[in-house]
């Protein structure tokens, strides 16, 4: 069963089980040592600036280990590091159970009295997930004619989701996005940079996208849809593997072209060289010369 993970015209965060339910004491102890945090993660962690995280509903364990990163040197930050330098154990773990009991703000939504469909404000919308591995953004709002910006706001605004995606983590402590790509680095992926959006990702496999939005911003549930809205990476999911084969005038008879999986993308050019023909200088992916006697 697909565990779908929502994030539709807003910003979000994980919301994931903590490891125990702190009492009325314990949760003022926690707020008190959390005051230091609110400075530039807002009011019970639900940041309102771009280079700051929500910290709320995040699952406990990533924010102690992100904390403990911090104290042991395998992160540094100006910031942070001195903050994280003075926690103990105990109030690192303490701190990730009171942000994981906090609720992110809600996202905001209005619903047409008519149709009951969502109405989305795209002049507020600066972020939105689209065609299968595309977010696409833009910091003064997504209304109108998209085009790709760039400057301060926007290396913000992509920082800001690239940790958002980050981190992400259900009540398992899994974290079902494993690659975020910048569109500039596109042709590593195989694909070109004019077609792609701002941030190009990929989940782990039992993992997809949905369009249903809850009013209590709900990020983990069970649709009741799904769709083919999701880009996981084939390399490493053998599922995802379907066999190739070609025969015909000119194919080598017999070969195995190996045991590491050819790209869809390759498919239809190689299928052109078997048939003698060329593909246009628009086709992308290119032949598997391997499968051909005269390669």
């Amino acid at each position: 069963m697909l565990k779908p993970i929502l994030i539709l015209s807003a910003l979000a965060c994980a919301v994931s089980a903590h490891a125990q339910q702190l009492d009325a004491t314990q949760m003022a102890a926690a707020r008190a040592k959390a005051q230091v945090c609110f400075a530039c993660h807002g009011p019970d962690g639900n940041s309102t600036v771009g280079e700051y995280p929500i910290l709320a509903g995040q699952s406990w364990r990533y924010i102690y280990i992100e904390l403990k990163d911090f104290k042991e040197g395998r992160r540094s930050d100006e910031q942070m590091s001195p903050v994280a330098e003075k926690l103990s154990t105990d109030d690192m773990m303490l701190l990730g159970e009171f942000f994981a009991a906090q609720k992110q703000a809600p996202i905001k939504f209005q619903v047409d009295p008519g149709t009951r469909e969502r109405v989305i404000d795209w002049s507020q919308t600066r972020a939105i997930y689209l065609q299968m591995h595309n977010i696409y953004l833009y910091p003064q709002g997504l209304g109108g004619d998209w085009k790709r910006a760039s400057g301060a706001e926007y290396d913000k605004l992509r920082r800001r989701v690239r940790q958002l995606l980050a981190g992400l983590v259900d009540s398992h402590g899994v974290k079902p996005v494993v690659e975020v790509v910048d569109w500039e680095q596109a042709r590593r992926l195989r694909l070109r940079p004019e077609r792609v959006g701002d941030l190009i990702i990929a989940n782990r496999a039992g993992y997809g996208w949905s369009e249903e939005v809850t009013t209590s911003g709900e990020i983990f549930h069970t649709p009741l849809v799904s769709g083919y809205k999701q880009a996981i990476p084939p390399k490493s999911t053998r599922g995802l593997w379907t066999p190739f084969v070609i025969v015909g005038p000119g194919i080598r008879r017999g070969h195995f072209l190996g045991d590491q999986p050819i790209e869809l993308v390759d498919e239809y050019p190689t299928l052109l060289c078997g048939l003698g023909a060329s593909p246009a200088k628009w086709v992308q992916g290119r032949a598997v010369r391997a499968a051909f006697e005269n390669k």
